[in-house]
């Protein structure tokens, strides 16, 4: 331990969301906006990183709660169906 430890660069890449995370963000991503008290019709990725960072802990997944635009895209882009892009009317 001691300096040389102190020195060395940690790896900071946030741990991969569970696959009930990822199940229960593609269920929001792929809903109306106005059913999760969202103003907008077609909801950036930044909305839907902030809707999961707000809401992660109280739905018991702490996986989601540093979630970022990377991380979203990420889930978002292995989905066979691309519905957050839909546009409601």
């Amino acid at each position: 331990m001691g300096v040389e430890s102190a020195l060395k660069d940690l790896y900071h890449r946030p741990k991969e969301p569970t696959l009930e995370a990822k199940a229960l963000f593609v269920n929001i991503a792929c809903s109306k906006p106005k059913d999760f008290g969202m103003a907008a019709e077609l909801r950036t990725q930044e909305a839907l990183a902030g809707y999961a960072r707000q809401h992660a802990a109280k739905a018991g997944y702490l996986s989601l709660n540093l979630a970022g635009k990377a991380m979203i895209n990420r889930i978002l882009k292995n989905q066979i169906l691309h519905l957050h892009k839909v546009k409601y009317s």
